[in-house]
């Protein structure tokens, strides 16, 4: 895919959400030719009525984490808070990933990626170390440090072993924003960013599915796929249109991996507010994969899942069943769910139910949809 049409949807998730792109801060994390990024905006999901319901049920699922608990008691003594984190912004380039093999074994090393964390209040290179220290206590073998990198203190966390990538990590010019990175040159590109308060100039590609997402949205995952992805995807479904020739049983899988052979994208959104908004869209490359993708998930996908919702949920007419839906607009396919208080509650208690039930049952879930 042509990079000049990678992703306005990454500046239009970022301007939607409430970061002011083309200012210092997180938008610094934002990498030249970026084609994948993840927002999430913990402030405004802290603020809302089902992160208050999410976090009632998980205590009363489990009053105590020791763990947790204490994991919290030690960054506080450093004086860095749970709610000093405001928001997160993080993104990277595919297109130097190898797809001819397995892409998640050198993701680390080949994304360029950056990782922009915004505080609440300013935070020191002292504060910083410290963090990283505790983080790397579960990791045996690991080394953190400071080191110069162009003119800039940055602190390290390195691995025991040679294969493992570096963690850099600084404190921008603002004080507030934290920059995390794998490879030096993008930490210290990601750094010059947040001091001029430029960011990169984002191209458009994604920006019709953007819209596919629910306004206001907390948390937000866009990906352009590179042209080295979508051959390899490709390459794969044509492998299994001619397996299918003389294997008919193969059909149906056939037919639910079909419409993604010209994806292009891919974007998940959640919004909290009294309620939880989830959905997902995908620019499949033409109206007929669309068409059919919409098809194929309303009469067999959908009912399915409705079900599994109600049984989860106890209530066949939830608000969450009800909603679930599946649309097309063009080559762009959405797929929407909402879901009520009620619903979460039942979902939460459902989950520790499941949990304390799962030891008896050989470790399974036994509220797994049954298999056929």
């Amino acid at each position: 895919m042509p990079r000049t049409k990678q992703a306005l949807i990454l500046f239009s998730l970022l301007a939607a959400s409430g970061v002011a792109v083309g200012a210092a801060g997180p938008n610094a994390a934002i990498v030249p030719g970026a084609d994948v990024l993840c927002w999430m905006n913990f402030k405004s999901m802290r603020t809302s009525a089902v992160h208050q319901i999410i976090e009632d049920a998980r205590l009363n699922s489990a009053p105590t984490d020791a763990q947790r608990d204490a994991m919290k008691k030690r960054f506080e003594d450093i004086g860095i808070r749970e709610e000093d984190l405001l928001a997160i912004v993080a993104s990277g380039d595919l297109n130097d990933l190898d797809f001819s093999g397995d892409p998640t074994s050198q993701a680390a090393q080949k994304l360029g990626g950056v990782i922009a964390l915004q505080m609440a209040k300013k935070v020191t290179t002292d504060q910083l170390e410290k963090a990283m220290t505790i983080l790397s206590e579960d990791k045996p073998g690991t080394t953190v440090s400071r080191s110069s990198l162009g003119g800039i203190t940055a602190v390290q966390m390195s691995g025991a072993q040679p294969d493992e990538p570096t963690t850099y990590a600084t404190v921008a010019q603002d004080g507030t924003t934290v920059l995390i990175a794998f490879e030096q040159k993008a930490l210290l590109s990601a750094v010059a960013r947040a001091a001029s308060g430029q960011t990169e100039k984002l191209s458009p590609q994604l920006s019709a599915v953007a819209r596919a997402l629910p306004k206001g949205s907390q948390f937000k995952l866009a990906i352009s796929l590179p042209d080295a992805a979508r051959s390899k995807i490709q390459e794969s479904i044509t492998a299994l249109e001619a397996q299918a020739k003389t294997a008919p049983q193969m059909g149906m899988q056939l037919g639910f991996i079909q419409p993604l052979k010209n994806i292009q994208s891919l974007l998940i959104g959640v919004k909290m507010d009294d309620e939880i908004e989830l959905a997902l869209a995908s620019d499949l490359g033409d109206g007929q994969a669309a068409m059919a993708a919409m098809t194929l998930l309303q009469s067999m996908a959908l009912p399915m899942m409705k079900g599994w919702i109600a049984q989860r949920v106890g209530d066949p007419q939830s608000r969450a069943a009800q909603s679930l839906n599946v649309s097309a607009d063009g080559s762009t396919l959405t797929l929407g769910l909402t879901m009520g208080s009620k619903e979460i509650g039942a979902l939460m208690q459902a989950g520790a139910a499941a949990q304390m039930m799962a030891p008896a049952m050989g470790g399974a879930d036994v509220l797994a949809p049954p298999m056929e």
